[in-house]
């Protein structure tokens, strides 16, 4: 019997393997060769996907505060998806999401994560950050629901403040004192990029923020 391969493994089990048809999570996932030495997949792979990286170190326009919140709504709801699944992705950051840049996508309409290589699974439960007593950051090699929601969310945020900084710039380079984007918006960065675990946003929390409605 032919051992599947983790990131295989974790792409099917998000459900973009090769028997799926459409993913919101990831590319899907056509064909793969493990060569023992090398693993080879073979994903969809529209003309105009490109990571968002380089989307935007391309772009010639700064992007606007609503363009951030169409990108970042699909990237809660996806990552939301993973969790659900029992993935935990470890890894998100601005070249590790690709955008369909196509004529027949309006800008920034299909978002999604790639790159699964150091994923790893747990076992989707309750997530026990807040219990009322002071308690010790996740370590990331715990692989459980807890340490995925913080993590995952810590990430989102990352890729959000970065993502922010591409908004036409005011005077104020700090993300948090930033006078041209919405209170909302303020409030929903700093509650995914708040460095105390304790402090930050669940996952549920973030896909019910009003920033995001």
């Amino acid at each position: 019997m032919t051992k599947i391969p983790k990131e295989v493994a974790l792409l099917i089990k998000v459900g973009a393997g090769p028997e799926a048809t459409s993913s919101n999570v990831t590319p899907i996932l056509i064909d793969w060769y493990d060569l023992e030495d090398e693993l080879i997949m073979v994903f969809e792979r529209p003309k105009e996907n490109i990571d968002l990286e380089a989307y935007l170190a391309n772009r010639r326009t700064f992007v606007h505060e609503r363009e951030v919140k169409v990108i970042m709504r699909q990237l809660v709801h996806a990552a939301a998806e993973m969790q659900s699944k029992g993935v935990f992705h470890r890894d998100i950051k601005p070249d590790n999401i690709v955008c369909d840049t196509s004529p027949d996508h309006p800008a920034f309409q299909c978002v999604r994560f790639i790159d699964f290589g150091i994923g790893v699974t747990f076992t989707p439960e309750a997530i026990t950050r807040r219990n009322g007593t002071k308690s010790p950051a996740p370590n990331w090699q715990d692989f459980n629901a807890t340490t995925a929601d913080c993590v995952t969310v810590l990430q989102l945020g990352t890729v959000m403040d970065w993502l922010v900084r591409h908004i036409i710039p005011d005077d104020n380079n700090t993300s948090e004192m930033r006078t041209d984007i919405s209170e909302d918006c303020k409030c929903f960065l700093l509650g995914c990029y708040c460095q105390s675990h304790e402090d930050r946003l669940t996952l549920e929390e973030v896909q019910n923020h009003p920033w995001l409605k």
